[in-house]
């Protein structure tokens, strides 16, 4: 949209937050502690439960949507998405997770989607997701 009057870009990226799906979940709970969105006892407990968040963005806020045991579910979860969706785009980031993005772009590459791989180097991500996080953002 380069060269585009700024009303028309906010219009059209007002637009595309209505029809974007965001999901995101991390590696283990330290980060999401060291940022203050859980406490030193919740992080212990699903730590050793090895719990994982799924974070859903939902009008600009952060919405745990479901959680999951293992990493294998997590990614499992973030397929079935994919392929529920009924989207044909996925952007798949990731913060020092190339093998997760693999394994997520195989997938929408096999469903037929078009996809792009992102390594992210958003601070506030990375400071809350920390190293290993990743996610995909379907519209």
């Amino acid at each position: 949209m380069r060269g585009e009057k700024p009303d028309v870009v906010l219009k059209e990226l007002e637009g595309l937050r209505k029809r974007v799906r965001l999901f995101l979940t991390v590696r283990d709970l330290e980060f999401l502690k060291r940022s203050g969105r859980l406490s030193g006892i919740e992080t212990i407990i699903g730590s050793v439960l090895r719990l994982k968040p799924i974070i859903e963005v939902v009008d600009g806020s952060l919405k745990v949507i479901k959680v999951t045991v293992g990493v294998n579910k997590t990614l499992n979860f973030m397929k079935e998405k994919m392929e529920s969706s009924g989207l044909k785009n996925v952007v798949i980031g990731h913060i020092l997770n190339p093998s997760f993005a693999q394994s997520l772009k195989e997938h929408a590459k096999a469903l037929g989607m078009k996809y792009v791989v992102i390594p992210v180097r958003s601070m506030t991500l990375s400071a809350h997701l920390g190293p290993g996080g990743y996610g995909i953002a379907l519209y």
